[in-house]
């Protein structure tokens, strides 16, 4: 039986959420510790099999990797620029959302997702080890108050909008930090990309300032911008390929000396339902690589 302890401005959570929640801050405060993110896209139904799989590697991998801390990116809503697009199972059968992610949390305790609004900070926030806000919602910033506030304890990430700037994201989480408080868990910025980056070379230098300005203390998506700016046929487009290429490029400028505190990805088995996954045994071995990287520049 789990036991439970209380948990400001939620109610009760689980001592493994709350450990897990934990090696996340560590994760982003240490340098000898390396925070994966990795999951699909998007899932259906009929994929909880394969997250479930995904999900126990995932838990098993810090103990073969030291100095790994693995989370799951648990994507059961998903943003779309066209509001008539498919948005995930938590737009379209809500009370099945919430029993997927309390299964897993249960099982594993390393759930993570985005949170589009209020209802869904106060809905999942004490199933999860991580949460984030993404660019489509740059200047929400009732939701980005309600995910600050609502449990200090959560370590958060605020991605950078589509255009790529990331000096109005810096602010906003210099914001939401004194929003939380002192002796909160960590706030930090998700640099993905965008319209400024659109080939290797411009979301390197992009990515090398981001990571100086935060002092490291930053998780780089290898998906959505960086998987553009590295798609093959040079169309910036969403591409594994692409995604692929960008995760490479971040492991080897961490061999250079420019190290994140992360990585987030979609990395998955799960089949292509929305965007393109990268395959979840190559996200699986550069998760190894990169914090074998983290933990040589010691």
């Amino acid at each position: 039986m789990k036991t439970n302890i209380e948990t400001e401005g939620i109610g009760s959570i689980s001592w493994e959420i709350e450990s897990s929640r934990q090696r996340v801050n560590l994760a982003l405060n240490e340098e000898s510790l390396f925070l994966d993110v990795s999951g699909p896209c998007t899932f259906r139904l009929q994929d909880i099999v394969t997250m479930d799989i995904e999900a126990a590697s995932l838990k098993v991998l810090p103990t073969i990797q030291p100095g790994l801390v693995a989370i799951q990116r648990d994507a059961i809503w998903k943003p779309r620029s066209d509001p008539n697009a498919n948005h995930g199972i938590e737009s379209t059968d809500p009370l099945l959302a919430f029993e997927i992610i309390r299964a897993l949390s249960d099982r594993y305790a390393i759930a993570s997702m985005e949170f589009g609004s209020v209802e869904q900070v106060v809905k999942y926030a004490n199933l999860l080890s991580f949460a984030w806000i993404g660019a489509r919602s740059k200047d929400e910033t009732e939701l980005m108050k309600k995910a600050a506030t609502f449990d200090r304890n959560l370590p958060l990430g605020i991605k950078n909008g589509l255009d790529g700037d990331i000096d109005h994201t810096l602010q906003q989480i210099e914001m939401l930090r004194r929003e939380r408080g002192e002796d909160a868990a960590e706030i930090v910025l998700i640099y993905r990309g965008g319209g400024n980056a659109k080939t290797p070379d411009e979301w390197e230098q992009r990515y090398i300032e981001a990571v100086e300005a935060t002092d490291g203390k930053i998780i780089g998506d290898t998906a959505h911008g960086g998987e553009m700016a590295h798609d093959p046929n040079r169309e910036y487009a969403k591409t594994k390929l692409g995604q692929m290429a960008c995760t490479k490029h971040m492991i080897d400028l961490a061999k250079d000396g420019i190290v994140p505190a992360g990585k987030m990805s979609e990395a998955s088995g799960v089949p292509r339902f929305i965007d393109p996954n990268m395959p979840f045994k190559f996200g699986y071995a550069a998760m190894r690589e990169m914090a074998s990287t983290v933990r040589n520049k010691e």
